[in-house]
């Protein structure tokens, strides 16, 4: 699937017109596929025990510019604003390094999926108390306060007419909220329905 993904994306850049539309298809259903396998992959790793966590005290700075480099492509195609703004003074946290950028991946992934084209995602951190503090907060559709809870059941969201446009098995959010309680971390959201969420990380500092 990545070699596909890649030589797609590929063709793309070099073809013009209706071809260029239909190879962006290609790749648009590419990357999701990978997405959703990803996710499967993450469940069965948490369910079976096999999601083993090695604690080591790193830089929030360090997993943050790993997802971003992994989902830049996503918000380039939506012509969407990222800014991130991270203290250089910033503590270490206790964490393990994949579980970590999983956790990012998955809430940075849901900020662009669900934030119109133009639109913008910011993303810093601060200390709070004995934790650091990672907020993702984007301008996208926002989520009705009886739904904040339900967002991270496997397999929910919270329109069906959401999977259709936006695509997503609903797993996303499960995810990074069960891999960061295995790392001791803490997930909480706050939103507004047309006016965007607030995801945010706590993790020990190191």
């Amino acid at each position: 699937l990545t070699v596909a993904l890649a030589y797609a994306a590929l063709l793309e850049e070099e073809a013009t017109g209706h071809m260029r539309e239909h190879l962006d298809q290609v790749v648009r259903a590419a990357m999701q596929l990978k997405s959703d396998i990803d996710a499967m992959v993450s469940l069965q790793q948490i369910d079976t025990g096999e999601a083993q966590v090695k604690l080591v005290d790193m830089e929030i700075a360090q997993a943050v510019n790993s997802a971003l480099e992994n989902l830049h492509l996503l918000a380039e195609r939506k012509k969407q604003r990222v800014n991130v703004e991270l203290p250089p003074d910033l503590p270490l946290v206790r964490a393990d390094r994949r579980v970590l950028y999983l956790i990012l991946s998955n809430l940075l992934s849901n900020a662009i999926k669900f934030t119109p084209d133009e639109g913008s995602i910011f993303i810093s951190a601060h200390v709070a108390g004995d934790n650091v503090l990672t907020t993702i907060k984007d301008t996208g559709i926002g989520i009705p306060k009886g739904e904040l809870e339900r967002i991270f059941e496997r397999f929910y969201q919270v329109e069906d007419s959401l999977r259709r446009e936006h695509g997503g098995i609903g797993l996303g959010l499960a995810i990074a909220r069960e891999m960061a309680e295995l790392t001791g971390g803490v997930i909480g959201v706050e939103s507004e329905v047309g006016r965007g969420s607030t995801f945010s990380l706590s993790l020990p500092r190191a």
